[in-house]
């Protein structure tokens, strides 16, 4: 009898340390979660050191901190976490965890402090891995763009194809699928393309606008590629050929007073004043419909003042 007793007090001493002793006195390890750790390869160094009292990781010390918080043990949790910032001070998830743990202890200046560290860690990071990603993608669009120099469009459209699927936030893979497309004379799908672009590229372009200008022309689409145009004189006011380009367009759906204000501008900022035969042949089949209002009469004098060339405008 007594040695059943003795057995029993032995047991439940036993149950008794392992539910409150520190899981890292006893080196209990866990499984790593690495969809919950950040990649920081440009940002930290690849190895570091475990914990000096346990040996644990920084991810093993977070993981215990969540099996806490999920036990409502809100402060070991916050003494875990606090160690995976020491081991790791960008690992951005701890903080986002403690500053919850932090919350539920009601340290709510500890709990804010932490969540803006998490978020200004976060946007770093997450800048640098879309930054990486980028940087491969580019690297894709040259190997992409030798099959276009060889001629190869078809094969090209499939790798641009391939890269926006990848990447479809990435405005170069759009470029570079509309600018082949225009090769195969598949103008339709490049206007397309290029559009996509201008509206997920963060920056102003002048060549994007010019190229979807350019493409909307040739489709007959001569509003769009005034807009264009339009966008092009803003970012450079003295932009030539955009304000030429424009004499034809407004010419083409009968706003006169719009193209000879444009006429103006190109003959104020030109400096050879050129104008190509083949265009004005074509602007001065539309005017000849018309009486000769005044916008008309003008238009027509200052096309007739131009130098005729019969090189294409570049």
């Amino acid at each position: 009898m007594k040695k059943i007793i003795f057995t029993l007090f032995v047991f439940g001493c036993f149950l008794f340390a392992f539910e409150y002793c520190d899981p890292l006195d006893m080196g209990i390890k866990f499984l790593e979660d690495d969809s919950l750790y950040a990649t920081k390869e440009v940002v930290v160094a690849k190895t570091r050191k475990g914990d000096a009292r346990s040996g644990l990781s920084a991810k093993e010390l977070f993981a215990l901190g969540q099996q806490c918080m999920q036990k409502g043990k809100y402060k070991l949790a916050i003494d875990y976490f606090t160690k995976a910032i020491k081991l790791d001070p960008v690992f951005y998830n701890a903080y986002k965890e403690r500053a919850l743990a932090k919350d539920k202890i009601q340290d709510y200046t500890g709990s804010k402090k932490d969540y803006e560290t998490y978020m200004k860690l976060r946007d770093r990071l997450n800048i640098a891995q879309i930054e990486k990603e980028k940087r491969m993608l580019k690297n894709r669009i040259i190997l992409a763009n030798r099959k276009v120099a060889d001629k190869k469009y078809d094969e090209a459209v499939v790798d641009f194809t391939n890269i926006i699927s990848a990447y479809p936030k990435f405005p170069d893979g759009y470029i570079a699928r509309a600018d082949t497309y225009v090769l195969l004379n598949k103008n339709a799908e490049a206007l397309k393309d290029y559009n996509k672009a201008l509206a997920i590229n963060d920056v102003p372009n002048i060549t994007l606008y010019l190229k979807t200008a350019e493409t909307a022309y040739k489709l007959k689409k001569y509003s769009e590629a005034i807009n264009n145009y339009i966008q092009i004189v803003r970012l450079s006011p003295n932009y030539e050929y955009a304000h030429y380009k424009m004499v034809g367009a407004y010419i083409f759906i009968e706003k006169f007073d719009k193209a000879l204000t444009s006429l103006n501008k190109y003959i104020s900022c030109s400096r050879e004043k050129n104008i190509q035969t083949s265009d004005y042949n074509e602007w001065d089949k539309i005017l000849n419909k018309y009486s000769n209002n005044t916008d008309i009469r003008d238009l027509k004098s200052q096309l007739k003042s131009l130098k005729f060339v019969q090189t294409k405008k570049a």
